[in-house]
């Protein structure tokens, strides 16, 4: 299991250029990543066995910068007024178009050799005998 501090160190970088995207703003930007990370450390060890501490990560973004848009929105104060060409402009979730690019990024290859030298001689032989 991984340390909080790994998590930030792995996620930070992403979800701040994912907060970025929707708010245009550094100010910005900066309360709300210190928002989300501190939820998830005050989550403890519910946030550290999490499946996908990621996934977390960018659910509380997502949530915590919709909210903070809808404030805006209420109070009449605008943002920037362009989104950056590589933003989706339609309705779907940003955070599982970057995860699914993340996922396309991903050399399944590199890591075959590393998988079977783990197996068992039982999950060796039935992985030899599928190819």
């Amino acid at each position: 299991m991984k340390t909080f501090e790994e998590l930030c160190q792995e996620n930070y970088s992403r979800i701040y250029k994912y907060i970025f995207s929707m708010t245009g703003s550094k100010e910005s930007t900066e309360d709300l990543i210190q928002e989300v990370f501190l939820i998830a450390y005050e989550k403890g060890e519910a946030f550290l066995q999490h499946e996908k501490p990621a996934a977390f990560l960018y659910k509380t973004a997502r949530n915590m910068t919709a909210t903070y848009l809808k404030q805006l929105k209420r109070q009449k104060i605008s943002t920037v007024d362009y989104l950056p060409e590589n933003i989706p402009k339609d309705d779907s979730d940003l955070c599982e178009t970057l995860l699914n690019e993340l996922d396309r990024q991903i050399d399944e290859t590199a890591y075959t050799g590393q998988v079977i030298g783990n197996l068992n001689i039982n999950q060796h032989n039935l992985y030899n005998s599928v190819i």
